[in-house]
């Protein structure tokens, strides 16, 4: 398992270039098809990286500490007006998954995506899965885990830190269950560069029922509107392996 924490300390290092704050967001259907997305907003990641690096080699070229509003508002006006765009995830899987037979029956339905711009103020970057049912949502979500474990950056995105991640609906419930890998402790340089990065980055998952939840269960539930749930926890807590991200959700 050291082998398997370096390299998730490497995809967040390198792979993920200082990404912020994480959204996964599961849209289910009442036959239990839908689309699964994860991404990150690249604006307040470049904020950051940024400021950290300001914090490294110094202020700017005038000797002032960096105005992270003023930085935001540089950052977004030079982005296009509006971004939309889909491109094929292929690249972004290792080639010996590539050529698997999970990867042949659903590797069309996977695509990367760009969106924003700078009149939303915001630019998505991150993948989406149209899945037919959740076995096959259970099934990419567990080939993506051995992706990330394969070193092909910005994998972490892809299964939130879980081995296996499993999804069910039945009778008006759907839930998750989560299974992690047993975590070795991160030595303090290593533990020192996390919080360094990470912060106070968080990961939150969205899902939208296709009715309103009468009930919603999770560990870090932050709301229940209608059909929109949404559960919140620390980027840094999922990397140490210290958040339960299973969840239970019924609806009428």
């Amino acid at each position: 398992m050291k082998h398997f924490r370096f390299l998730l300390l490497a995809l967040v290092v390198v792979g993920l270039s200082s990404c912020d704050n994480i959204t996964e967001e599961i849209y289910l259907e009442k036959d239990g098809s839908g689309t699964y997305e994860v991404y990150a907003d690249m604006v307040p990641s470049m904020t950051k990286m940024a400021v950290q690096m300001a914090g490294l080699f110094g202020n700017d070229s005038t000797g002032k500490a960096l105005d992270q509003d003023e930085l935001i508002a540089d950052i977004l006006e030079d982005l296009p007006v509006k971004i939309d765009s889909t491109y094929s995830y292929e690249k972004e899987i290792d080639e010996d998954i590539r050529d698997s037979k999970v990867y042949e029956k659903y590797g069309e339905r996977m695509n990367g995506f760009q969106r924003g711009g700078k009149d939303d103020g915001y630019m998505h970057m991150g993948m989406r899965f149209e899945f037919k049912n959740l076995a096959e949502l259970t099934e990419v979500m567990e080939m993506m885990s051995e992706n990330q474990k394969k070193g092909k950056d910005g994998e972490l995105f892809s299964s939130l830190g879980a081995s296996k991640a499993e999804y069910f609906y039945e009778k008006g419930k759907f839930w998750r269950k989560c299974t992690y890998d047993t975590q070795e402790e991160l030595g303090s340089d290593d533990l020192g560069m996390l919080i360094m990065l990470l912060g106070d980055a968080y990961v939150q998952t969205v899902v939208h029922m296709p009715a309103k939840a009468i009930e919603a269960k999770g560990d870090h539930l932050v709301s229940n509107e209608n059909g929109k749930v949404v559960y919140k926890y620390s980027f840094l807590d999922l990397v140490n392996g210290e958040v339960n991200s299973d969840f239970e959700i019924k609806v009428k």
